[in-house]
């Protein structure tokens, strides 16, 4: 249970109902938080591929999805997208974001 103060008002409460994992990696997890006198019940779910990339993320609150994304992974096994947003990878091999280079010098700093 975490207990939290809120400008001295109120506690908020908040405890792990339920998890999955598969393989070592967390699938799912449900939380339920009493905030005062409003409760919500909050949901993650997680995909992998068989590699163990992460592929899906899904947060729900309440029975309403508020997040989902996405991603995507080059033969590397890098991160290439995220939703639609793209990262390249330099030779070095950093990630450099969508439609931006990046250039290292001797000590690999940017």
């Amino acid at each position: 249970m975490l207990t939290q103060y809120q400008g001295g008002l109120y506690i908020v409460w908040t405890r792990l109902t339920s998890y999955r994992r598969s393989a070592y990696r967390l699938t799912s997890a449900t939380y339920f938080t009493t905030t005062g006198v409003a409760q919500r019940v909050e949901s993650f779910a997680y995909a992998y591929d068989k590699v163990g990339n992460r592929q899906e993320y899904t947060r729900t609150v309440g029975s309403t999805p508020t997040d989902h994304h996405t991603y995507g992974y080059d033969e590397a096994d890098r991160l290439t997208t995220v939703d639609s947003q793209t990262y390249t990878w330099d030779d070095n091999p950093l990630r450099c974001a969508a439609g931006t280079t990046r250039q290292l010098n001797k000590r690999r700093r940017a």
